[in-house]
């Protein structure tokens, strides 16, 4: 049934033990649709399909890129959920089919395979009435063998994922000749989820898809559908390689939302620490489940997320609630059986509420649901509104709530909600020319057709193609064929029989781990290396399905780690502890900063899990610390940094500030907002302060980005830190605590048990810094308001500290 939010909400700030929990409620007005004709025509019978179906008319935004993309251009429409982006895109490519074109050929790719099936039933939905349909297929890691040559040779319309295509398309392109040669139009759905290692990777794979296109005598137009993003035609243009037309009005229509900034209390003043986001969470949402709401739950990590369904399921059985058995976990992980249960439950209403990952965040087909709880900020504000929107698809108003946590992020959104409803959405940022991801996909490339000087325009430009292909040739992976005045060709050495298999697109390393039940040789899933290490260790509480295991042993050389089930219910969670070492490479940009300066430049780091924190679930607690012995893991990457002139350390002193813990929490505080800048993680981000580094001879303090090689974090956060400077000094003033806390300068990712700390010497450093760099005096007043995008006129602002304010 659809929620009456004024009146939930109401109930909630009654309760006795509320304890002024809202921090802000930002009201969404119901706004109607905004329709435009094509200027374009279409197939008739397409243009009666669509009529059939009630699809007509268009939204404006809808209208203006299926126009760009009846004029073959590359077309990125950056949208909200539910707009209809799906219908952009099967428009000209049913209308090219329809039309006999010889070359109307077109490649879908999703993220997901999940994805990949929903948009599977919608465009059998939108053919049905067709007198000539198009041959439609799914061709991804599920499709059996014995099927895959028939797609090859008879599909109009294939519909796989990016790891297909890498693997299974272009390392054998000789058998998909037909289909590539006849190739018109390339898809790329939710292409923000394409950003960091994994949009780096795809971009190349893009890159080498057109390369072995032209080679057919193909040149596919791209079609590429986004959530809000800081920059899409950017964005789209780095994957593609192309030019692009940006579509970023949203004429669609919506039911209206009522959007919640949820706080936890504090629950220990001297500490200024704050109850568990997740208990608040799991109370809201089963709050929600228990009214008799379809919703979903979105949580940041798969831990939480086994973790939450416990705390719901547990919490409505106590209720007597019916509901107590319809609500279920979802995560990455499960095997797709379980995946495709859990989603059909959802949209069919067997289920009444999903606690899940960003796995469900995409736009995947659950059906109609009424309330959406955030438990901790997403990450990004584009990842935000993404799952909010996943609620009130069937144009009732919505209910969506966001659980801050303590950390300096979300508690300084908390204080300034204009950021979140009000500022323009992030960047999402790409590295293509980085060694760890362009070398392997040079491989790659030269396994499909072997490389020539003129594919440097493919794959970085002149510079990075030739200095990665000279590396590659140093360690023998090519081979060169050709000197002086003659072509000069790279082949494939007989070594790499197939590089795609060691090329995993959602990671820079190669290293999986299994995951194995030690009792059953059950096995559960697998992880990366870098998730391995910190999620996966020996003694690591690790959670599957609701079941609670440990981790008793992790063995390197075969890659497994083996789990025990755990009997009674542990009363805590684990979380890795790490030490890092850098040492400073070139300079990439510097600039003074009054007598210091700002670097932006190459580095070495050695990080270490040296242990974990045993942490109570209520309160967060830390029980115990138990420490490990793991071998260290050595990358180099891109780094911001800034030195403190000894002037300035000089006068710390004199005042009787702690330099290192005035360097420490600066650090951590500035890592933790430096995703308000760029779409990132605060788990992305590494960093390093001291009193005097050795390459450096000052006091700095180094934020790096946390992936191989880099993918454009530090380089954002080297363009923007004087803002950056001023958030973080805004964060320390702002916060109540005296001597630092979760909520601004403790970080839960340090491996020194965020010892020492000191936040005056932190505001200190950063009025110093601020006044060099604006040339005013160290009394700066910190005041900061960041820029803003108005982002609808019928979005209602709103201030409202509690339900019933007015607005």
């Amino acid at each position: 049934m659809p929620l009456d939010t004024e009146a939930f909400l109401a109930v909630l700030a009654g309760q006795r033990g509320y304890q002024q929990q809202i921090a802000h409620i930002e009201h969404f007005d119901r706004r109607p649709a905004r329709h435009a004709p094509l200027h374009g025509e279409i197939h008739t019978l397409l243009n009666a399909a669509l009529e059939l179906r009630g699809l007509l008319p268009l939204y404006e935004h809808q209208a203006r890129a299926v126009d760009a993309l009846l004029d073959f251009k590359n077309v990125v429409v950056a949208t909200g959920p539910a707009s209809g982006k799906s219908l952009v895109y099967n428009i000209p490519v049913l209308d090219a089919f329809l039309r006999g074109r010889p070359t109307s050929r077109a490649l879908y790719l999703f993220p997901t395979k999940a994805l990949a099936q929903d948009q599977m039933r919608a465009l059998d939905e939108v053919t049905a009435s067709l007198p000539r349909r198009p041959v439609i297929a799914t061709y991804d890691g599920d499709t059996p063998q014995d099927e895959r040559g028939g797609i090859r040779r008879s599909a109009d319309i294939i519909l796989t994922n990016p790891e297909m295509l890498h693997l299974g398309i272009l390392p054998n392109h000789r058998q998909w000749g037909p289909f590539l040669r006849s190739l018109r139009y390339v898809v790329i759905d939710e292409a923000h989820v394409y950003r960091g290692i994994f949009g780096s990777h795809v971009g190349l794979l893009l890159r080498r898809l057109r390369r072995v296109a032209m080679a057919y005598g193909a040149a596919p137009r791209f079609i590429v559908t986004s959530a809000t993003l800081g920059n899409p035609r950017d964005h789209a243009q780095a994957l593609i390689g192309a030019d692009v037309e940006a579509i970023t009005d949203d004429a669609a229509p919506s039911g209206g939302r009522d959007f919640v900034l949820w706080n936890p209390p504090i629950i220990d003043d001297a500490r200024a620490a704050r109850r568990s986001p997740m208990r608040e969470g799991s109370e809201l949402f089963t709050g929600v489940v228990a009214s008799g709401t379809r919703a979903l739950a979105f949580v940041r990590s798969r831990q939480t997320a086994e973790l939450v369904f416990r705390y719901t399921r547990e919490d409505l059985a106590k209720q007597g609630s019916p509901f107590a058995n319809r609500v279920s976990p979802y995560r990455a992980g499960y095997v797709a059986k379980e995946r495709r249960e859990i989603e059909a439950a959802l949209s069919d209403g067997g289920l009444i509420g999903v606690v899940a990952t960003n796995a469900l965040e995409l736009g995947i087909d659950i059906g109609d649901l009424d309330a959406a709880v955030l438990i901790g900020y997403p990450g990004s504000l584009a990842a935000t509104f993404q799952q909010a929107g996943r609620a009130g698809r069937r144009g009732e108003r919505a209910l969506a709530i966001l659980v801050v946590s303590e950390n300096p992020l979300e508690q300084y959104l908390a204080r300034h909600p204009d950021i979140l409803f009000r500022r323009g959405a992030e960047y999402a940022l790409v590295s293509l020319t980085n060694p760890r991801i362009l070398e392997p996909h040079l491989l790659c490339a030269a396994y499909e057709a072997p490389l020539m000087n003129r594919d440097a325009h493919w794959f970085g430009g002149d510079g990075p193609f030739r200095d990665a292909v000279k590396q590659l040739v140093n360690d023998g992976l090519l081979l060169e064929r050709g000197s002086g005045d003659r072509i000069v060709r790279w082949h494939l050495s007989p070594t790499q029989r197939y590089p795609a298999e060691l090329v995993h697109l959602r990671s820079s390393s190669g290293d999986r781990y299994v995951l194995v039940e030690r009792d059953s040789g059950r096995v559960l899933e697998t992880l990366g290396e870098q998730e391995t290490f910190s999620n996966a260790h020996p003694g690591a509480v690790y959670l599957h399905r609701g079941e609670e295991f440990v981790i008793t042993e992790l063995d390197l050389v075969s890659r497994t780690a083996y789990l025990s089930a755990v009997q009674t219910a542990l009363p805590y969670y684990t979380q890795s502890m790490e030490d890092t070492d850098l040492r400073v490479g070139d300079p990439l940009a510097s600039r003074s900063v009054g007598q210091g300066s700002v670097v932006l430049g190459k580095v070495d780091v050695t990080r270490t899990v040296i242990g974990y924190r045993r942490k109570r679930h209520e309160g967060s607690d830390v029980l115990g610390v138990e420490y490990v012995d793991l071998p260290p893991r050595d990358f180099s990457t891109v780094a911001l940094w800034w030195t403190v002139p000894p002037v300035v350390v000089a006068e710390m002193r004199e005042r009787g500030l702690d330099v290192a813990g005035g360097l420490h929490a600066c650090e951590h505080a500035a890592i933790g907002l430096l995703p308000l800048f760029a779409l990132c993680d605060r788990w992305d981000i590494g960093g390093l302060s001291t009193p005097k580094h050795p390459d450096t001879g000052e006091a700095t303090i180094f934020i790096y980005d946390g992936h191989p090689g880099g993918v454009g974090i530090a380089e954002r956060g080297f363009a923007v830190v004087d803002e950056l400077w001023r958030t973080t000094l805004d964060l320390l003033r702002e916060c109540g605590c005296e001597e630092g806390c979760p909520s601004c300068i403790q970080s839960p990712k340090c491996g020194n048990n965020n010892e020492p700390l000191d936040k005056q010497a932190a505001k200190f450093i950063l009025e110093q810094l601020l006044a060099a760099a604006t040339g005013v005096s160290d009394q700066y007043a910190g005041t900061v308001s960041p820029s803003e995008d108005n982002q609808s006129e019928t979005q209602r602002k709103s201030a409202v500290p509690r339900p019933g304010a007015s607005t």
